[in-house]
């Protein structure tokens, strides 16, 4: 399980590096608590979105955590919004990773949530 994790994070890593390392940061521009509320209703099933968030991941093991997604090398705001509203079907995105369906104005608001937790700039 620890290796299908590992290879799980490797692979959501290269494939955000290779779609987004070129990309610029833009400044998010989405509404911070709406982006937590969504992160929270809709991905926690799978990632923990938040600290404090009530109760884990059902996900064994979980998926990587939104604060290990926010520092990744590479990761920028147009990288997660690729990710955010593509189709997730090919060689580099993660297999079990569903499409979120998300709206402009929503993945606006996931991606400016994540790109809160970053550390390291």
């Amino acid at each position: 399980m620890k290796r299908s994790f590992k290879l799980g994070l490797v692979l959501v890593s290269a494939w955000l590096f290779a779609t987004g390392a070129a990309a610029q940061e833009a400044a998010p521009g989405g509404d911070l608590e709406a982006g937590r509320y969504l992160a929270f209703s809709v991905c926690s099933e799978c990632h923990v979105v938040a600290a404090d968030q009530p109760s884990p991941p059902d996900r064994k093991p979980p998926a990587p955590s939104f604060a290990e997604i926010a520092n990744q090398r590479g990761v920028s705001s147009a990288s997660l919004h690729h990710f955010l509203l593509s189709t997730h079907r090919s060689f580099d995105a993660p297999p079990d990773m569903p499409r979120m369906w998300f709206t402009q104005k929503e993945a606006d608001d996931v991606v400016t949530y994540i790109l809160s937790l970053r550390t390291r700039r």
